[in-house]
């Protein structure tokens, strides 16, 4: 069990378009409510082709089909820029209008559009001039970059994942591929670093990684 109140860190990757990163945002913000320690979540959009051919083979979405893969690809960029230019009025408004914006397209089924764009920065308290100003500016695509190569460098290679950093537990990262849950994190945050060795041999987490 923890004994020393440090930070918890996450870095989870995210594809907007997919209710799986959508799910797990809300179970991570969930966790954080119950812990002592302060914890800090960093959100970032991946795509490239590697994770994107995952998401088509994951939604049985035809390769082939050049028309669809396309759309979705281009949606998914601007949907990763959108969030991005959010941010840049605050974390917790980029991060509660990316919440908004998937629960939109994801669960409600609404169409993708400027409109909606502009609907959904109004809800989230973002000023909408400057966000699409912001989502248009080199800076949105160069930290779209920046954050392509933290995954790189995480070894991180398909979406939605979550790397996790607690000084209190363990000196290394641990990577969660897919499905990070709420009894799954509370899960990972009993286990000492002692045990971690044998939870890895028995495979009681099979998305689990170590990143040392």
């Amino acid at each position: 069990m923890l004994t020393t109140k440090k930070i918890i860190e996450f870095y989870l990757f995210i594809n907007p378009l997919e209710k799986e990163s959508f799910e797990n945002l809300q179970n991570i913000l969930a966790f954080a409510e119950t812990r002592q320690e302060k914890v800090s979540i960093q959100i970032m959009p991946l795509l490239n082709l590697s994770s994107f051919n995952h998401f088509m083979y994951k939604h049985n979405l035809s390769e082939t089909d050049l028309t669809t893969r396309n759309k979705l690809f281009a949606q998914t960029y601007d949907m990763s820029l959108s969030f991005i230019a959010a941010s840049m009025q605050g974390k917790k408004k980029g991060r509660k209008f990316l919440l908004n914006l998937q629960d939109a397209v994801l669960n409600q089924g609404r169409t993708y559009s400027e409109e909606l764009l502009v609907e959904m920065a109004e809800k989230s308290k973002i000023d909408v001039p400057m966000f699409f100003d912001d989502k248009q500016s080199d800076f949105a695509k160069t930290a779209f970059s920046a954050d392509q190569k933290v995954a790189r460098d995480m070894k991180v290679e398909t979406a939605p994942s979550c790397v996790m950093f607690n000084e209190s537990l363990y000196e290394y990262g641990l990577l969660l591929e897919h499905e990070v849950s709420y009894s799954l994190l509370n899960n990972l945050y009993d286990i000492s670093p002692n045990q971690l060795d044998t939870v890895m041999k028995k495979n009681v987490f099979p998305t689990l990684r170590v990143l040392n």
